[in-house]
């Protein structure tokens, strides 16, 4: 049994930053400042899709040089649970 700790939080890819912005002002007379998020925000809409899509990808790049991962197979959104038989 495994569970990856705070999954939503480990997503990040440099590339994907600048689709997750923040425009920031402290004064209204002042321009805002955009800040991009290097991670993805918990609570948006996608996020639980983000995750476990971005763990079916690993396992897709990685299925020649790791055949016995478990990613597709035994995950539940963060949570593993897997076995093998053995003597």
């Amino acid at each position: 049994m495994g569970d990856i700790i705070k999954m939503y939080r480990q997503v990040m890819k440099l590339e994907h930053w600048l689709y997750q912005c923040v425009l920031w002002r402290d004064n209204p007379d002042k321009p805002a400042t955009t800040f991009a998020l290097n991670t993805v925000i918990y609570g948006v809409a996608s996020v639980r899709y983000l995750a476990i899509r971005y763990l079916q990808q690993l396992s897709f790049n990685f299925e020649k040089t790791y055949p016995r991962a478990v990613i597709i197979r035994d995950f539940y959104v963060d949570d593993v649970i897997t076995g093998e038989v053995s003597i």
